[in-house]
């Protein structure tokens, strides 16, 4: 088995649809050490977008992901949101969560 103290998800779920997220969200922390630290970056909106060369991101509302990582006890401690810095148009949230 694979465990780490720690993980870095930075946009690296943002090509899930909203019906996956929870469980793939599940079987990442299944790797994280008890306790672990979680941090994740998703892209801010209502949906998805679909970019000119086909990337479908799927968007995220704060509240909407607090319920999701609440949901598999993950507790957030810290909590930002930023511009991207490639797209300013594009908002990041981010959150550490502690498992």
């Amino acid at each position: 088995k694979i465990s780490a103290d720690a993980l870095l998800l930075i946009g690296a779920l943002v090509h899930l649809p909203h019906t996956e997220f929870p469980a793939v969200l599940e079987s990442v922390c299944r790797a994280l050490n008890d306790p672990g630290t979680l941090l994740i970056t998703m892209k801010e909106g209502n949906g998805s977008v679909t970019e000119q060369d086909g990337r479908q991101f799927f968007l995220w509302q704060d509240k909407d992901l607090r319920k999701i990582f609440q949901s598999q006890n993950l507790e957030t401690l810290e909590f930002f949101r930023q511009p991207s810095k490639i797209k300013p148009k594009d908002t990041w949230l981010g959150y550490v969560l502690k498992k």
